[in-house]
């Protein structure tokens, strides 16, 4: 989970900084990753689709899977110009360094009756992160 800001009035205007980053431990299941396409467009793709998370720890509130926790805990909702997101990055198996997709929230995160872990779904949003984790520039198109 990532919480940045944006050196102007609104997301997305300005440069962004990173204010805080928490790691889902134990780690969650990410269900399928074939579900994520890209989309054509014009200058290139953007990739699209959604994943599910499952065995999200109980140690978790819905407050912080929300995003809701920065600036100030238990936002009512994420005030400009602070910006939320989930970023999938590879366990170790693959390339080095592992390639950051990033993500949105897509629904309210769920705790499963007679389980004792939450569920979520997360959207696919272009402008990953570089391999080092420094901010992207540009569109967030594949070439």
């Amino acid at each position: 989970m990532v919480w940045v800001v944006w050196s102007g009035t609104e997301r997305g205007e300005g440069t962004q900084r990173e204010v805080k980053r928490q790691e889902i431990l134990p780690t969650p299941r990410v269900d399928s990753l074939d579900s994520v396409t890209f989309s054509l467009l014009q200058a290139g793709t953007v990739p699209v689709g959604s994943v599910k998370l499952s065995q999200i720890s109980v140690n978790f509130t819905s407050d912080q899977l929300r995003g809701h926790m920065v600036p100030v805990e238990h936002e009512e909702h994420i005030p400009e110009p602070y910006d939320f997101y989930y970023e999938l990055v590879e366990d170790g198996r693959g390339d080095d360094p592992a390639h950051r997709a990033k993500y949105r929230l897509l629904n309210q995160p769920f705790r499963r009756a007679g389980r004792v872990d939450w569920t979520l779904m997360l959207e696919r949003v272009g402008q990953d992160a570089n391999r080092d984790g420094s901010p992207a520039t540009g569109l967030g198109l594949e070439g």
